[in-house]
Order: C-alpha cells, then structure tokens, then sequence
C-alpha cells in the first residue's frame, strides 16, 4: 500500500511540475521536485497537519535581518563553527545566506557525522547540532553513537549551540548516550509536541543577555516541545504559548534552543524560525566564543550593568565587579588588565585594578542611537579570562505596542479602542510627544486610518457581516514601532443571533472559537 501511495504522490508532483511553468515555481519547490526524497514521512520529522498533505507547500516566516543587534567576537577574530547535522544541505541552501550576514562567523557544514572525530570537532570554536531527518539518516552513524560523540567533545572543552531534536521525546532525539544520560544539555528531554500552531517568542526573563542583542521577535510554525529547563541553567527566554516553554537555556559552554534553523512542510525544506530568530542562533554562537579562556585565566566579571542615558542621552554607564577566581575556580591573585569592548573593539582599559573590586565607566563616545553591545574582560598572565556581556538600547527610540486593544461592535461598526504605548520597542527612552497610529481592518489587511493621535478609532466601512478584528500599529518621529492586534468580534451583524460561515479546513477551529473540553 505504501508503495501505491509513493507512485501517487510522484505522479501528482509530476503533474504538478508540467501544470506549472518554471516561473511559476518557487525555488524550495524547484528542489524538492529535482531531489524526491523517497519515504519523506518515515525519515523527517512532521507535524500532524503536515503528514495530512505531503505535497502542499505553507508560506515561509518572515524573516528579521537585524545587523545592529549582532555580537562580535571579543578579540574581532572571525570565528569558526561547524555545523553538525544529518540536514547539512538544507542549513546551506536555507539558513546560511541568512546567518553570513551577521558576518564575524565562517560555517562548515557536515552530514558526516559518523566519520567526524572529537579532535575535528575540537578543532573549530563552536559546534552546532540539529536535526530534521533522524539521526541516522545518511549521516554513517546512530543517535546513541552521536550522543556519546557530543559527550566527548563537551567532556574535552567544547563549546556547542543545540537546536531540535536533540533533546526529543521520540526517535528523532538522541535517545540516550554520554550527552543526554550524563546531563549535559541545559534541557530535560521532553515528552510530547505541542499541538500544531504558530508560535511566538514570550517572556524574556534575561533582555540584557547578549543572545537577546537586537531579538525583539521570533517565531515558528515548527514544533515546540515540552523541554524544560534544568535547575542549574540559566534559562534566558520563553516561547509565547499558554505553557510557556523554554525558548532558549544556556550553561556556559552550552546554549540550548528549542527551535530549529530549518523545518519541513513534507513537499519541501525552509527556514524553521522567523523574526529574528537567526540573531538569535548568531548571538550564541559569538557568546558561547567569548566565554572560552584559560583555566588559569581570570573569570568573568560579575553583575556588569549597562544604563542607558536619561531622556534619550548618548551615554552608558556599565557598572561590574571585578572576579575574585580563576576560570577553574581558583584563587585569583592579580589582574593585570580590565578590557572593555564596544561591538567587538576596544575602547578602554583599566590598568591593574583589584580582584573583587566594584568599578564603573561611563562611555559617551556612541554617536546614533541604537543597541550597543558591550564585553568586560578581565586579564592575567595566563590572558583574557571569559567576557561577561551586556546589550542595552541607547538614544530615543520607536515606540513599542499599544496595550489593551479591544474590538467593540457599534450598531454594524466596529469601534477600537487602545492604550498609548509607555516604553520603547527597543527598551529604550520614548518621548511621548508625537505618537500616532495606523489602524488595519483584518482579515483582508485594509488600511482604515494612519496618521491618527487619539486612542480610540469608529471603523464605519465594515463591508458585511463577519468575524473581525483590528490590528493597530503605533509609530513616532523615528519610524513605525510596534504592533498589537485586537479580540475577535463579529461586526455588521446587528439584530442577527448568530453567524458563522462554516467554510473552514477540516480540524480549523473559526476565528473567535475555542475548545473548551474534549469528549
């Protein structure tokens, strides 16, 4: 029977790829139709809606590229990173062009993961691993194989970026082995998907954290798993569902995303996460390089602080503690230098200061507001120890989203009603003075007033009766800013009990619906 199915759905792609001409076809789907991958649904990982239909492509995440957010290396090298993974092809084809743009960082990408050494891995500066097919996957070697590998390499020092499904429930996971029995991962293994939807980045519990440098949005069609963070790692955001999974969690020589760089829709490989989610995936990577240093080296500073200047001032006040141990732990005797660097250049240093010692200095020499990204290291005989980092927004800045929009029908009209922003989307200073807002009529995307100051909007050209909702952006001097969208409410229905359209995909719930129950 399988065999049927397979020569169907060849037929059909078939069919498909002389029903359309060639300037009809987007490029994913001009690959997928030149590499048929026999047996998709046993060897990649999809989710319940895609299973339903192996063939029908679904719209790409937007995609942030956000260059000023981007950390770099603390000494300006230019990092090296090999990426891992039984997709070694697709992280080329979908996610390198991308993640080069950050520049600072060089990829090698391999599938080989059975002829890798530790000693090649130790090799580069940062490992990534990830997966969409199984492990197994013409890769020459099994999960358990690769977990006991990856085991090695962090028992020896190395330094790596996990993503999906490292950490998963079922035979897409790394199951067992060194890594996942001894505890390595700042994940605990989940045990079941979340069901199937858009998912967007929730609570940042850390915004100053280097990874979050310029990440205001993320997003993934993708799976989310039901990971948790372990007690001793540091989790640093959450994904925006009712559950609030962990979105990324880090030990210092680990960071963990449950996310993926690329996903499948079946018919076809692309991007696995939107916004600014490759940021994201950038920003580990030079943290994880900045934190790699002698054993005899000085340790981190602690508690580094950046402040940005009051009213929109271009100035920072980074305020830290100098360490008192050596990157092992040990006493620390001497610091012969602390280095402070500004995207990855150096622009002052203290002369012999006191382990343990509180220190501050303000930096005024930023000309644009903007993130500005800042490193503390301290250095001894031995060299530079890690760096500690923090990212802060300097300068007047776009306005974050309205608060509490809420959609009320008058008579057939739709009245908006919000709240004016109080922050900036950046979290940096907003002067109040010359908010305005645009506000789109959804579905259909219809612009019904920009440029407006009050916060509340009458909407008299609803065009029928149906279930709609308002989606209202807040903008100032510098620019559009963020975006918050209103309830569902059924407009142009007065004197009608009910509506509803039923015209739905089978299992869609209708806008406004929800479940409440089973059975």
């Amino acid at each position: 029977m399988k065999r049927i199915t397979l020569f169907l759905m060849v037929i059909f792609c078939g069919f498909l790829a002389f029903s359309q001409g060639p300037g009809d076809l987007t490029e994913d789907q001009k690959i997928m139709l030149e590499n048929e991958r026999p047996n998709v649904e046993n060897s990649v990982r999809l989710n319940p809606a895609q299973k339903a239909s192996l063939v029908s492509p679904v719209m790409q995440i937007p995609i942030s590229v956000n260059k000023s957010g981007a950390l770099k290396a603390r000494d300006g090298k230019n990092i090296s990173v090999l990426v891992a993974s039984p997709n070694a092809a697709d992280f080329n084809t979908h996610v390198l062009p991308t993640m080069q743009t950050f520049g600072g960082i060089t990829y090698t990408a391999t599938s080989a993961l059975g002829a890798l050494t530790v000693e090649e891995m130790l090799g580069y500066d940062v490992v990534w691993t990830f997966n969409v097919s199984t492990w197994q996957t013409e890769t020459g070697t099994t999960a358990v194989e690769w977990s006991n590998k990856l085991g090695d390499f962090i028992t020896q020092g190395g330094y790596l970026v996990e993503s999906q499904f490292v950490n998963s429930y079922d035979e897409w996971g790394l199951g067992s082995g060194l890594y996942i029995t001894g505890n390595m991962s700042p994940f605990i293994k989940s045990t079941l998907d979340r069901p199937t939807a858009t998912f967007n980045l929730g609570e940042v519990l850390i915004p100053s954290h280097p990874i979050m440098s310029g990440v205001s949005q993320v997003s993934t069609t993708y799976f989310v798993q039901n990971v948790q963070a372990r007690a001793d790692a540091t989790l640093i955001a959450k994904w925006g569902n009712a559950e609030a999974d962990p979105l990324v969690a880090v030990y210092d020589n680990i960071v963990a995303f449950n996310a993926d760089p690329v996903m499948t829709t079946g018919s076809v490989m692309q991007p696995g996460i939107g916004g600014d989610g490759f940021l994201m995936f950038h920003n580990a990577i030079v943290w994880l390089y900045n934190n790699q240093a002698d054993p005899m080296a000085p340790a981190a500073p602690t508690g580094l602080t950046a402040t940005a200047g009051a009213m929109g001032a271009l100035t920072v006040e980074l305020e830290w503690t100098n360490p008192t141990t050596t990157f092992d732990g040990s006493p620390l005797t001497e610091i012969t230098a602390i280095k402070i660097h500004r995207e990855g250049v150096l622009i002052h240093t203290i002369s012999s200061p006191a382990p343990g010692a509180a220190l501050a200095y303000t930096d005024n020499t930023m000309t644009a507001d903007g993130v500005y990204n800042y490193t503390v290291t301290a250095e001894n005989a031995l060299g530079d120890g890690p760096a500690a980092g923090v990212s802060v927004y300097v300068g007047e800045d776009l306005p974050a989203a309205p608060g509490d929009v809420t959609l009320v029908a008058q008579g057939n009209n739709g009245h908006v009603t919000w709240t004016a922003p109080v922050a900036g989307l950046n979290g940096g200073y907003l002067n109040p003075a010359g908010l305005n807002y645009k506000v789109v009529r959804m579905p259909g995307d219809v612009e019904v007033a920009t440029g407006i100051t009050a916060t509340e909007y009458l909407d008299n050209t609803v065009p029928g009766i149906g279930n709609y909702y308002y989606a209202v952006t807040a903008s100032n001097d510098l620019g559009e800013g963020g975006s918050a969208n209103s309830n569902i409410a059924l407009l142009g229905g007065e004197g009608v009990l009910m509506y509803e359209t039923f015209d739905y995909a089978a299992g869609a719930l209708p806008p406004g619906w929800v479940v409440d129950g089973m059975g």
